[in-house]
């Protein structure tokens, strides 16, 4: 993977005569967190869509380690190390936490299911590994209790279901992790140990973070600058403390309600 690890150059969306997206350009290094906030409508779903392969823009390139993403679907975007969190997993309900985190293995899963119904012993062996691999992330994220027991993921607390679904993000062994809204909805307590997770991250995997969240505290914490959206364009980006500062900023998003602020150490 090249230094600039995505690069997104002038992406513009529509859905019908509506814009959500306006020659939105941005890049991401190697073992950086960029940090992507907004207002609510502002875009910032839609872009992620976008980066994974899920929409097609209009106009404009996302390239991955330099190769354009145009024309692939979000399997063959995740083949080329890219993975998610999501802001809401209820799907997943119905699952343990060990099943949900095996998802993420699924690109290495070459043989296809047949090879797994009929036992093969390659494919066999690939369960193992990634069994054992989920449980060391799943030690690293302070989850092995309920992994191990494959406890349903919806009988979980709210901020270890995020913590799963982190993990089912990592076990892809992604270059790029996008987050969207890891925050959302956690408590104080939840919210410490989710920071200490992503930074963790940063620090022994190298991996390239795109991280969104409405909590200014969280994200300038992890992000080693900032990009913003409002409207679908973007209106600011650089340093955290410059970016804070900028009027436009501070009129368009830090100062309307649905901005939660908290007051956070850097990490």
């Amino acid at each position: 993977m090249s230094a600039r690890a995505l690069q997104c150059e002038a992406v513009s969306l529509h859905f019908g005569g509506v814009s959500a997206l306006s020659d939105v350009s941005f890049d991401l290094s190697a073992q950086e967190i960029v940090g992507l906030i907004g207002p609510n409508g502002a875009g910032k779903s839609s872009l992620i869509n976008c980066l994974t392969g899920f929409y097609a823009p209009q106009e404009g390139h996302v390239r991955i380690g330099g190769r354009d993403i145009r024309g692939l679907d979000p399997r063959q975007v995740s083949l080329l190390g890219v993975s998610r969190t999501f802001q809401q997993a209820e799907s997943l309900s119905g699952m343990g936490a060990a099943d949900v985190m095996l998802l993420g293995r699924d690109r290495f899963l070459s043989s296809g299911f047949l090879a797994y119904a009929v036992g093969w012993p390659s494919a066999r062996r690939r369960e193992r590994q990634a069994r054992s691999l989920v449980l060391e992330l799943a030690t690293e994220l302070g989850i092995a209790d309920v992994v191990r027991a494959n406890t349903a993921y919806e009988n979980l607390p709210y901020g270890v279901r995020k913590l799963v679904d982190l993990g089912r993000a990592l076990a892809c062994e992604p270059e790029i992790l996008l987050m969207d809204e890891p925050a959302a909805g956690l408590t104080s307590e939840e919210k410490r140990v989710m920071s200490g997770a992503i930074a963790a991250i940063r620090d022994s995997r190298g991996i390239a973070q795109l991280l969104v969240d409405h909590d200014l505290g969280f994200v300038s914490a992890l992000a080693h600058r900032l990009v913003v959206l409002d409207a679908g364009q973007v209106i600011a980006t650089g340093d955290n403390a410059t970016v804070l500062a900028d009027p436009r900023v501070i009129d368009s998003y830090i100062g309307r309600p649905d901005t939660e602020v908290t007051t956070k150490e850097p990490l």
